[in-house]
């Protein structure tokens, strides 16, 4: 079978970086209509941003014809977030919401420094995708629906030492996070406490504090195991699956590459 072209740039939103690109295209089947939602622009750019074409299933998807291109991109900057694409979908995990993933810069002109985001997203009345605009990095999103639960730990409770200590911060979860993890022997250490053993997720809020963008890292270590590196988002959710014992843990970070921030950490099984 032969391959066909189904979308090339033409709009101005498409052609103001070279090299032109539509690329990173992904399927949405919605009632009856094929959603091919794809990323242009340039992905090194504040500008780079998702386009949409669309086709009823009921229509030939190898003939160009059957697809009708929309003249605007579907989600573009917004909320002080840069360069949103290259998307994917999920469903939550009781089946009941959309939710887009996509890629963005970690801050304006950042390049190819990038980090990954996620938020639900809706339908239109003609079946097309509603993305609406990337979610502020600073307003906390619900939690997709039929997720497991989870326990937040507040940083500025945990044991800090050598070094650590709360300062404010208004769009941390209480207002205040934790910094000045400066030195090889600072460390914040929560106690966590679960009822089951297993593998978990760590998820912790972190920031970047490193003067002109360069990746930051903790060091992270679960009831005294070697320190392995926790790549730090620029106020956003990094993650790890660890396995905790029943009961009491100890869930340390020190300093790892440059200079990194903590707001909380959110544990949840697995399953």
């Amino acid at each position: 079978m032969s391959r066909v072209k189904l979308s090339t740039p033409t709009y101005g939103w498409e052609i103001n970086h070279t090299p032109y690109v539509n690329e990173g295209p992904e399927v949405l089947i919605h009632n009856g209509k094929f959603n091919l939602v794809y990323s242009a622009s340039g992905s090194w750019t504040n500008d780079y941003c998702l386009g949409l074409i669309t086709a009823s299933t009921a229509s030939d998807p190898l003939n160009p014809q059957s697809w009708h291109k929309r003249s605007e991109p579907v989600f573009t900057s917004g909320n002080g977030v840069y360069g949103p694409g290259h998307a994917g979908f999920t469903k939550s995990p009781d089946g009941n919401e959309d939710w887009i993933l996509y890629h963005t810069a970690r801050y304006e002109g950042a390049g190819w420094i990038r980090q990954i985001r996620a938020q639900r997203f809706v339908w239109n009345a003609d079946d097309t995708p509603d993305f609406g605009v990337p979610a502020d990095p600073n307003q906390p999103i619900s939690v997709t629906s039929g997720e497991v639960g989870r326990q937040r730990y507040e940083v500025e409770a945990s044991t800090l030492a050598n070094g650590p200590y709360a300062v404010s911060e208004p769009s941390a979860s209480t207002g205040r996070k934790v910094g000045y993890i400066d030195y090889d022997n600072s460390y914040v250490e929560f106690t966590v406490t679960v009822n089951v053993f297993g593998y978990y997720i760590l998820a912790a809020r972190t920031g970047n504090g490193t003067s002109g963008g360069s990746w930051a890292t903790h060091r992270l270590s679960v009831n005294g195991s070697q320190p392995q590196p926790f790549y730090v988002a620029n106020w956003g959710m990094s993650t790890a699956k660890v396995w905790l014992n029943q009961g009491q843990n100890t869930v340390r970070f020190t300093k790892g590459d440059h200079y990194a921030e903590i707001d909380c950490l959110d544990v949840f099984a697995t399953e």
